[in-house]
């Protein structure tokens, strides 16, 4: 994959986390600028989203599992990694 599809697809990936993550805390007030920790890629490809918790790692998972492949890990010192292919 080049730079650019790559950035694309990060870009795509943040985009669904926020919008599935927004969808599951609408009207609770809570903030999903704490939410979202960060979107990285990993020299393979793989890009991962790091959440700060299993709900909204769920959200995240359900919202991208129709179109690549996803899995989830504990992240070591706070939070959910979501990882997608």
């Amino acid at each position: 994959m080049t730079a650019q599809g790559l950035q694309t697809k990060i870009a795509q990936i943040q985009q669904e986390a926020r919008r599935a993550i927004n969808n599951r805390l609408a009207g609770t007030g809570h903030d999903i600028r704490k939410c979202l920790i960060d979107v990285r890629s990993e020299p393979d490809g793989t890009v991962v989203v790091h959440v700060n918790s299993g709900g909204n790692a769920n959200a995240v998972m359900h919202a991208l599992w129709n179109r690549h492949a996803v899995d989830s890990a504990l992240h070591p010192d706070y939070g959910v990694l979501v990882r997608v292919a």
